[in-house]
């Protein structure tokens, strides 16, 4: 396949069939080595005087040159008007040669980030190798080593900007991106304490569950964030024009890439999350600038994309598998070495089923309190005993003089939600609905058509 094939495919002229022939092999091996045999390929362009393909590279190279020529006039013409007619003429040059192909695209998005929308719209007539390739080609140029900050060493470079939203596009409009591969990546680079790549996760979760953070919202916005998840939704209007069920396939597509993961098929899920925090706390210590500005800037976007990230995990699973698939809250402070407040955060899902603490008794003891159930859920089992001994040693034993570890545990177990419900919030968003009921009510019909518009808009209200 790495010898002879894959690079012949660049040789014939727009065969798809030659296409899938190539693919129905390739999709049978693990994407490392698939990566691999792409990037064999890409060195097959290049002269090399010891190789005994020299004869046969200059070939391979005229075709990687016509095949950025065709490339660079469909791309000059490409606009939202005409994504069906030159989709069609993009997925023909990229039918015998995707790796050339997407090469030039690439270097384009990274220049022309208004080319994104357009470009992703007429992927759609890809073959699943070029998929692949691309995913390839992304990774690739996030992984040049190139610098991913501008001249003044403060700012975050255009181009790692730009493929961070092309990535999110792409994720949320075809299935057929491997996002394993590309969250895997993102596993390597934070344990290597990089954290500037950490704004293609916040893309990824963005785009695929309609969930994004705001920097500035009103006071009434302030309070919503006080409430459940539907008036949170409702009140700062998440990806308002996302149906819901494009958002729960984005979710589960995102959910299935980190549990499948892709080095030994150990899912990613949890070393995601951990690296995340411990980037988080790193980074103030790690960061190699001496621009304070920089310095606060990935603390503050670290931090975002891990409240984004927990966020999305409670959304993805529910109750019973959050809690067998996340760490103790000992192996998370101990372990793991995160923050009290951190680990906190991660597993309140979780303490959310905390049974009462009995009350001792003439007939029940301390002791016997604090041997009952504390924890029964997702294969987690803990008594009072347990739970408390593990508060007790994330502090000091002096901190326990002031204050008790029962009193530690609830404030950090509650959310705002427990302590104060925004009423007026609630009454307001209700109100909203119901005018835009009583809106729709008062239209007239025009027609069948008019009808079924209004009957699809009161739906979406309700």
């Amino acid at each position: 396949m790495g010898s002879s094939l894959i690079p012949a495919l660049g040789l014939l002229h727009a065969n798809p069939g030659a296409a899938f022939e190539i693919w129905s092999v390739l999709e049978l091996l693990p994407v490392t080595t698939r990566f691999r045999l792409y990037n064999d390929w890409k060195s097959s362009f290049e002269r090399d005087p010891g190789s005994a393909l020299e004869t046969r590279r200059p070939q391979f190279a005229a075709a990687k040159k016509v095949a950025e020529q065709d490339t660079m006039k469909v791309m000059r013409r490409l606009s939202k008007e005409n994504v069906k007619e030159f989709g069609r003429k993009l997925a023909k040059c990229a039918h015998g040669n995707p790796l050339a192909v997407m090469s030039s695209i690439a270097v384009q998005i990274e220049a022309y980030t208004n080319m994104i929308a357009p470009v992703c719209d007429a992927f759609k007539y890809l073959t699943p190798l070029g998929y692949d390739v691309l995913t390839f080609v992304v990774i690739e140029k996030l992984a040049e080593g190139r610098e991913k900050l501008k001249d003044d060493g403060q700012n975050v470079s255009l181009w790692l900007s730009a493929l961070a939203t092309f990535c999110g596009h792409l994720a949320k409009k075809y299935s057929a991106i491997e996002l394993s591969a590309l969250l895997q990546y993102l596993v390597n680079t934070l344990k290597d304490n990089q954290s500037l790549d950490l704004l293609v996760l916040k893309e990824l979760i963005t785009r695929m569950t309609g969930k994004e953070s705001l920097e500035d919202m009103s006071d009434a916005q302030v309070e919503a964030m006080a409430g459940g998840e539907t008036l949170r939704s409702e009140a700062i209007n998440f990806n308002n024009d996302m149906a819901p069920k494009a958002r729960a396939k984005g979710v589960a597509r995102l959910k299935d890439a980190l549990q499948k993961g892709t080095l030994g098929g150990d899912p990613l899920t949890v070393p995601l999350l951990v690296l995340i925090a411990q980037t988080r706390q790193a980074i103030i210590f790690k960061t190699d600038s001496k621009h304070l500005k920089l310095v606060s800037q990935l603390y503050d976007g670290c931090q975002e994309t891990f409240f984004h990230y927990c966020d999305f995990l409670e959304q993805a699973f529910d109750d019973q598998e959050y809690a067998s698939t996340v760490p103790s809250l000992k192996a998370l402070v101990h372990d793991y070495g995160l923050e009290p407040g951190v680990a906190f955060h991660i597993y309140r899902p979780v303490l959310r089923h905390l049974k009462p603490r009995p009350t001792p008794s003439k007939d029940k003891s301390v002791d016997e309190c604090n041997e009952s159930v504390a924890l029964d859920i997702g294969g987690v089992k803990m008594t009072w005993r347990e739970l408390l001994d593990t508060v007790r040693g994330m502090l000091p034993e002096e901190t326990w003089a002031d204050i008790s570890p029962e009193l530690y545990l609830a404030f950090w177990s509650l959310t705002l939600y427990d302590l104060y419900v925004p009423r007026a919030r609630y009454e307001a968003e209700v109100d909203k609905c119901r005018a835009a009921l009583s809106v729709l009510d008062n239209q007239r019909e025009t027609g069948t058509r008019d009808e079924q518009a209004k009957r699809k808009d009161r739906k979406s209200v309700v």
